[in-house]
């Protein structure tokens, strides 16, 4: 199974990349310009990718590729339409930076609303101490009690800034798509919270039915001049049509951490507003706190523990253990180099296939000439259990299936036994 990530340098390089489950061929590229996605993914089975586009035209030229796995939740740069009529599947990452995202949210709007940026800058510049009273009041301070915030775009973010912002004492309208009734007592229609909004809250994907949705026409429906904030994708908006309603002052402000091209064109309408008062820009940052990292790991780390827990005494043991450096030295070499025995000797039967690995068991794979004939691990687990020994079912793991087991490394005596074992019933 060879898996290819196609754009590493799109992620911190603090992120560790291991090697997935049941992938025997991991490539990685920093970045793939749109003219190298065929060649790069030439051969992969799997295409893993955060901002690399990968459209209908590619996807018709990799008869291999079976799955496609973003980093990242919105799926606007694949063609999913396509890959679901060549049979490829699509998977992305749901819910790794809710808690980011929000608290972004809310320093972008607590910002603008109580002129951060303008306020600093009149401390830094000398602005304040020129002028000689005990407080500045320019620009007006906004609280966020009683205020009403529109929500478009309620998934896991939309309601996360739900919850906080029912915290600070606003009032919160979800959103319907536009031109369709509420589906219950939680929405509004979309017209509705245009006009009643005070601060405006885009958290929907990129679809073509969201492309510009902010635009000339519905700007035109926001009666109380609201603070708009993106953290959704940049395309939601119509740049130009946002910086004249800025200029117009048909809007309060404007915050946002995504542009329609990143990095942002030096012609981008939104960059011109940069200087203004309640402006703010980031970098497409508000999903990469310390916590998103920290929590996607410990992600990680549930998706690949095994489906048994490690009873108390197990883990005051291995945590013990832990502290004993050259006792873990000397068990790495010994696991380490009866690895590389077990390895060459499976290679030498007939009807498996064996496969390297950075823990302590080697995974075997029953070639197709034996499944064929009617064998599977099931099998073979029942004939080495008369035998005496256990071997383990690999399905559990991603991407392989009933075809693959799992043999444990112990000693050369029981290592020896296993494979003169193996030998006999395979024969």
């Amino acid at each position: 199974m060879k898996a290819i990530f196609l754009d590493r340098n799109t992620l911190s390089s603090h992120m560790e990349l291991s090697v997935p489950e049941g992938v025997t061929q991991w490539v990685i590229y920093e970045s793939t310009r749109p003219e190298e996605v065929i060649t790069h993914l030439a051969e992969a089975d799997i295409a893993i990718t955060n901002k690399v586009k990968i459209r209908r035209e590619h996807l018709e030229q990799l008869p291999q590729l079976k799955l496609i796995q973003l980093t990242a939740t919105g799926m606007d740069n694949i063609d999913t339409q396509a890959a679901k009529e060549l049979g490829i599947e699509v998977k992305n990452v749901v819910g790794y930076s809710t808690e980011s995202v929000a608290e972004h949210f809310f320093m972008l709007m607590l910002a603008s609303l109580r002129g951060l940026k303008p306020y600093h800058t009149a401390v830094e510049t000398g602005v304040w101490q020129a002028d000689g009273r005990f407080c500045l009041t320019e620009p007006t301070l906004l609280d966020l009690h009683t205020r009403t915030l529109g929500i478009i775009g309620v998934g896991h973010i939309g309601k996360a800034i739900t919850e906080r912002a029912k915290a600070f004492g606003m009032r919160v309208l979800w959103a319907e798509r536009e031109g369709k009734d509420p589906r219950n007592s939680d929405y509004t229609p979309f017209d509705q919270v245009l006009a009643q909004s005070d601060v405006l809250s885009l958290n929907c994907p990129l679809t073509p039915e969201t492309h510009h949705l902010i635009c000339e026409r519905t700007l035109a429906k926001m009666q109380r001049k609201p603070l708009l904030i993106n953290v959704a994708r940049g395309a939601v908006i119509d740049p130009q049509a946002v910086y004249d309603a800025l200029q117009q002052d048909k809007i309060l402000g404007f915050a946002t951490d995504v542009f329609e091209q990143e990095p942002p064109r030096k012609d981008d309408p939104l960059m011109q507003l940069a200087q203004h008062p309640r402006v703010l820009l980031t970098p497409h940052v508000a999903w990469a706190s310390q916590y998103a990292f920290d929590k996607n790991l410990e992600k990680k780390i549930a998706e690949k523990k095994e489906p048994w827990s490690v009873n108390n005494i197990a883990e005051m043991a291995g945590i013990t253990v832990l502290d004993d450096t050259e006792y873990i030295e000397k068990t790495l070499n010994w696991i380490t180099e009866e690895k590389k025995y077990m390895y060459e000797r499976l290679n030498e039967i007939s009807g498996i296939k064996p496969y390297k690995s950075e823990v302590n068991f080697i995974c075997v794979k029953i070639k197709d000439n034996l499944i064929s004939k009617g064998l599977n691990v099931k099998k073979l687990r029942e004939k080495m259990m008369e035998e005496g020994i256990l071997i383990r079912d690999a399905s559990n793991f991603k991407f392989l299936d009933e075809r693959f087991f799992r043999l444990a490394i112990k000693d050369r005596k029981s290592n020896d036994r296993v494979i003169e074992t193996l030998r006999e019933i395979l024969k």
